[in-house]
């Protein structure tokens, strides 16, 4: 069996990174529902809450920047230059949350 092309590694490459994406997408969207529940729920003094709730909301607003960050890493390397030689997983992984 001959080695797979240059062509055929970047394609599946870039749908490894496609599908990646989609999960922190779908990750944030998450996130964000369930803070939305949870300060719902502590704003109406639900009784069914459990004891620490006040703490995972704080842990959910605390974790959604690490996920937006992770976001903002492929929409860097989509927008990097396309004609660059480096691999994309050789690139730097510098990006600023906004």
């Amino acid at each position: 069996m001959a080695p797979p092309t240059a062509l055929a590694i970047a394609t599946q490459a870039v749908q490894r990174l496609v599908k990646e994406e989609s999960y922190y997408h779908k990750e944030k969207a998450n996130q964000e529902a369930r803070i939305k529940k949870l300060e719902e729920d502590i704003a109406a003094g639900n009784t069914n809450l459990d004891s620490n709730a006040d703490f995972m909301l704080k842990q959910e607003v605390r974790s959604t920047p690490s996920t937006q960050a992770i976001s903002c890493h492929f929409r860097r390397m989509w927008n990097s230059n396309p004609g660059s030689r480096k691999p994309l997983w050789r690139r730097p992984r510098r990006c600023l949350v906004h």
